[in-house]
């Protein structure tokens, strides 16, 4: 045993960059894991915490707002109608017009509950809370905000959330709704089964569908909490989506693992024939092996932890993330890492070389579609839309690849280049490619992951650039315009026309919605995309409540206004809201609903020569109002946009890399046992530049073959994400965009890493030839 240690240790020594190269393998993988899931838990839980309905789990909207349905509602439960409610809070919401803005207000009765911390980041809620007309105020924007003599502002705190908090009775006098209640928020009383799922993956409960169990009362609406504030599960998807693809980037590594597993039994085979004859066993050389990959994933993860730990402390939005959390991440990272690891060393050990029969390659692909029908048509989760995802890459795997594979076969000998070189480039580039089959099925595989994810975003930015362009036409904005007087403005040289947006919340059947009130005419309609009769009274929503209210263009939309019956109104267009997190219902312009909202913004429609001179009276005439010029906006809603999927493209490449190293591996050996033809090819009178020619024209063949294999699969994987994965995890549909930019650049990005990867080691292995 003790010579078989040392002779494993000799050779892993011996080639010292087939040990960098794994293990930079393996670090990048970790790396991704550990930084997807510190980002995840960051996105989903201190979103959650910072939202004062974090404690409670269902709701009871009621229809009349008054205080006796509320009441009569606690009696039932108080008799023992809910068992499993354990808590419950009435709320009343609304907006305040605050420095020119609408503000949230959100009223809640801090004794109602005595069970309810309340937790809302740092710290909890203070018990003065309950003084007259007194808030605290949540959010970075409204920091600097001046506040009436009329509220008592008890405290700021920071976040991206904007909205007040107060007593209920201090939001009925401000609001001006006395003996008004409009929800009730109720508070379960027990655990879910699943829950602590989201700390080892968070959104995954998302990712699968998981909910609460429906309560019902006679008489009353019980909605869960998730589905009347859609917020958190679209945080949760964006989790779940990242999870996945941090996990693509290990998967990946597995292959390089059992590639290079392979590969160095291969090359020892005749060393432990030798081990074996002075008494080492099988077993023992099976042990040893599994020992070396344990060894270098505990290494990979503690390098992994060290530079997650340095680049997490580099990003502001979670540098500050609990001990506890970063452990989990490591762990996460080092047991799929050890897993993966340890499967493949395991599969490389039992390997046998033989043909799979026809029977079983015909029984996996029937699987693969089935699965991929499944996924397709049978689920509305985002697991269904993955296991599409899995079914297209088995297929990539054991049909299409080995398909074209087969062709290419038949067709080579046809293709007899005249000279010597080119003749052995094509057979060599054709033996590498056979040889180093799972590090070219790991590289296509990451190569399609990145093609798809690079459609998917050039996709949704070529829709969204689309819509901010019909959104935003030339033209002004201001905001907290509360105070401003639209015939003055409407007066001055260069303006065109003034347009007056009165915001607020509603109430739908699905829970809580945005509302804006304004003149729905030819110009929103060609701002959002309308196209009939603009003359026809009806309503504007987009993707988000059309979905989830299962409605289309026609149907009746019954929305409900703070201290109003419930508006009736036919849907006369539903549109698209990329990036939008809530529901949002634009109301055509009328005294009525106008009451019931704040007129807190103004789109000033300009002439082209006159933007300059518009934009500076309306700073100097209205300091504290904000003006924003629309190709501002447009600019920073692109930025944000960016900034969205930055993460999402780091994973990607990461992905890429880390198969690219894989290829390292199975060139760096094929070029070392192509030594001996390197100096038979030189003494024959190749030079070395000739040499070197033949071995890039073998590369970028072999990079050629492997991004042709990838492209079928990318797309595949584009039209998966913009058909299925967005709209259910987003309500966002998605126009799918191939474009030579979006297709070509992962492409290209691949060809030159596989040229690379392919082209270095033979300094290295090469022999030393004149």
């Amino acid at each position: 045993m003790k010579l078989l240690v040392r002779s494993q240790w000799r050779d892993l020594v011996s080639r010292p960059l087939v040990l960098t190269a794994l293990l930079a393998n393996l670090v990048l993988a970790l790396f991704a894991i550990t930084v997807v899931h510190v980002a995840s838990h960051t996105l989903v839980h201190e979103f959650d915490e910072g939202q004062p309905q974090y404690s409670y789990h269902y709701v009871v909207p009621f229809a009349d707002n008054r205080e006796s349905s509320y009441f009569t509602f606690r009696e039932r439960w108080r008799t023992g109608e809910l068992p499993e409610i354990v808590g419950m809070v009435p709320v009343l919401e609304g907006n305040l017009e605050i420095g020119g803005r609408a503000i949230p207000l959100i009223g809640i009765d801090l004794v109602s509950d005595s069970q309810a911390t309340f937790d809302l980041g740092d710290a909890k809620l203070s018990t003065q809370l309950v003084t007259q007309d007194s808030v605290i105020v949540f959010g970075d924007e409204i920091v600097n905000t001046s506040f009436p003599d009329h509220i008592k502002v008890l405290e700021f705190r920071s976040g991206q959330q904007t909205f007040l908090l107060a007593d209920i009775a201090t939001a009925q006098n401000l609001l001006d709704r006395k003996g008004e209640i409009d929800v009730a928020w109720l508070r379960y009383n027990r655990v879910p089964a699943w829950e602590w799922m989201e700390h080892l993956s968070p959104g995954i409960t998302t990712g699968f569908g998981f909910s609460r169990p429906e309560i019902s009362l006679t008489g009353f609406d019980i909605e869960s909490m998730d589905f009347w504030q859609p917020t958190q599960t679209f945080v949760g998807s964006i989790a779940f989506n990242m999870g996945l693809l941090g996990m693509l980037a290990v998967l990946v590594s597995g292959f390089i693992v059992y590639e290079a597993t392979v590969r160095s039994i291969e090359r020892r085979a005749q060393e432990f024939d030798r081990l074996r004859t002075i008494g080492v066993s099988v077993l023992q050389i099976r042990s040893v092996l599994i020992l070396e990959a344990t060894s270098l994933v505990l290494v990979s993860a503690l390098v992994a932890a060290v530079l997650a730990f340095v680049f997490l402390q580099q990003n502001a939005p979670i540098s500050s993330v609990p001990k506890t959390t970063f452990l989990i991440a490591t762990s996460k990272g080092l047991v799929l890492g050890m897993s993966t690891a340890l499967i493949g060393v395991m599969l490389a050990l039992t390997r046998e070389v033989r043909r799979v029969s026809w029977f079983v390659l015909v029984l996996g692909v029937v699987i693969a579609v089935a699965t991929l029908c499944f996924g397709i048509w049978m689920t509305t989760t985002l697991v269904g839309a993955y296991l599409a995802v899995l079914a297209l890459c088995v297929l990539h795997i054991i049909a299409l690849t080995p398909a074209i594979i087969r062709f290419l076969d038949a067709l080579l000998p046809r293709y007899t280049p005249k000279s010597l070189i080119s003749r052995i480039n094509v057979r060599a580039m054709w033996h590498h490619l056979k040889q180093a089959k799972f590090a070219t099925i790991a590289f296509s595989l990451a190569i399609a992951t990145a093609v798809g994810i690079t459609i998917m975003v050039g996709s949704l930015r070529t829709d969204f650039v689309e819509l901010l362009d019909a959104r935003l036409p030339p033209g002004i904005q201001i905001r907290e315009a509360s105070k401003l007087d639209r015939t003055i403005i409407r007066q001055w040289t260069g303006v065109e026309e003034v347009r007056e947006y009165y915001r607020g919340e509603g109430n739908l059947s699905i829970g809580k919605t945005d509302v804006i009130a304004t003149s729905l005419d030819e110009f929103e309609a060609s701002r959002y995309g309308y196209e009939s009769d603009t003359d026809r009274v009806g309503v504007y929503v987009n993707e988000k409540v059309a979905t989830q209210l299962q409605a289309r263009v026609g149907d009746e939309l019954v929305l409900k206004l703070p201290s109003m019956t419930p508006i009736r109104l036919p849907i006369n267009h539903i549109f698209k809201s990329y990036g939008e997190v809530s529901r949002v219902v634009l109301l055509p312009i009328n005294p009525i609903f106008s009451s019931q909202l704040v007129r807190d913004r103004l789109l000033i429609v300009v002439q082209p020569d006159s933007f300059s001179a518009v934009e500076r009276k309306l700073q100097e005439a209205y300091p504290s109002a904000t003006v924003l010029n629309h190709r501002e906006i447009r600019e920073r809603a692109v930025q944000f946009f960016d900034r969205t999927f930055a993460l999402t493209n780091l994973i990607a490449l990461i992905t890429v890399a880390v198969a690219v190293i894989g290829l390292f591996n199975s060139a760096l050996a094929m070029q070392s046992a192509k030594r001996d033809e390197y100096r038979l090819l030189n003494t024959l009178g190749f030079s070395r530049l000739e040499l070197f020619r033949q071995a890039f024209a073998q590369s970028s063949l072999l990079g050629f073959v492997c991004c042709l294999l990838s492209v079928p699969l990318g797309i595949g994987i584009a039209w998966i994400l913009c058909e299925l994965v967005n709209p259910r995890a987003f309500q966002w549909t998605i126009s799918l965009h191939v474009t030579p930019l979006t297709l070509g650049y992962p492409l290209l990005l691949g060809l030159s890493a596989a040229v690379l990867a392919s082209v270095i080691p033979w300094f290295f292995a090469g022999p030393k030839l004149k």
